[in-house]
């Protein structure tokens, strides 16, 4: 009888059987097992090399034929397993989500996973995030060159291109943040034409600002808030505000600061610069999240960002900041004082 024993397959057989297959070679071929194990006549268990499969002849195997129950055992509990966390994948995406989200976000990674094996990846995505604009009456999903902003070569210089962020990335994103929303304000840095002002506007934020240097972008922002108030319900303090977003003087609250790669190295520097000033300031809970971290490298090296959290592959990052309260100069280098989340 010629047996195939694969990696990781138990199976019993008989050390006689064995000899007469491998003739002339040591019986402790088979690992792990001791070779004291290999009493003449005796029944043992071995597991295979894990290296290749291999070919034993003239094995019997032993009755009842419990490598079988041994593997089938193996095959039932991995499948369970699968099954148990793909179960709890989407009870929690139910309770934290809803229903209706839920149906979307496992609707738009069918349409991903289609569109990777058809070649399709940006029909792909501008299918998805097309039915945002559709189902509001908005214009957001349409890119806008860096080139085409009405700005001054030195801001655009500092410019990415505008892009809408994901909805169905942002709608993940937000839930996972553990906080009070009421007691926060929400910043969005180069907001364009204010997307995550509207998604943001679902959640109970304090206050929703957007800040945008394109005064094109700024006007459809406008019209896109306004037009999603119709439909949805307008939020009591969500504005779009045309500025320069490396120099405004943040809110003294508790916030959380949004990120879609909206500047160069040089801006999110000062960017960065600027949000430490305000937490040495005003000491308080403070959270970034950036979305699409090309400059990733500036936040994890400032010194008063710790990423908490992370999406798949890296795709989105959360950071909670920490600072020096304002007078406090006598620090030894690496100290830094913890803002604690209000409760």
């Amino acid at each position: 009888m010629r047996s195939l024993i694969k990696d990781s397959i138990r199976c019993e057989i008989s050390t006689e059987a064995v000899a007469k297959s491998l003739p002339g070679r040591p019986l402790n071929v088979l690992y792990p097992v001791e070779p004291a194990a290999f009493a003449a006549g005796s029944v043992v268990v071995v597991r295979s090399v894990p290296i290749t499969a291999f070919c034993l002849r003239n094995v019997t195997r032993s009755e009842p034929d419990e490598a079988r129950v041994v593997h089938r055992n193996h095959t039932r509990g991995f499948a369970v397993k699968c099954l148990t966390v793909c179960y709890r994948k989407f009870a929690w995406s139910v309770c934290y989500l809803g229903w209706k989200l839920t149906a979307q976000i496992c609707a738009a990674k069918l349409v991903q996973a289609a569109g990777k094996l058809l070649g399709k990846r940006d029909w792909c995505a501008r299918f998805t995030e097309s039915r945002f604009d559709n189902r509001f009456g908005v214009d957001t999903v349409e890119m806008v060159p860096t080139e085409q902003l009405d700005v001054d070569e030195v801001s655009r210089s500092e410019a990415t291109r505008y892009e809408a962020t994901p909805y169905l990335e942002f709608g993940v994103i937000l839930p996972r943040l553990g906080i009070r929303y009421e007691e926060y304000a929400f910043i969005d840095f180069g907001s364009g034409k204010g997307r995550v002002l509207m998604m943001a506007s679902r959640f109970s934020f304090k206050r929703i600002i957007g800040l945008e240097f394109s005064r094109a972008l700024h006007r459809v922002a406008g019209r896109n808030l306004e037009q999603y108030g119709r439909v949805m319900g307008a939020h009591p303090d969500c504005r779009s505000l045309c500025c320069d977003a490396t120099s405004y003087e943040l809110p003294p609250d508790p916030t959380v600061l949004y990120f879609f790669n909206p500047f160069t190295e040089a801006a999110m520097s000062r960017v960065l610069e600027n949000i430490y000033d305000s937490l040495r300031t005003h000491p308080r809970h403070l959270l970034v999240i950036y979305n699409k971290p090309v400059h990733r490298d500036l936040l994890d090296t400032c010194g008063f960002l710790t990423p908490v959290d992370a999406g798949a592959g890296n795709r989105w990052v959360v950071y909670e900041a920490s600072a020096v309260p304002l007078g406090c100069h006598d620090e030894q280098p690496g100290e830094r004082a913890e803002v604690v989340a209000p409760v």
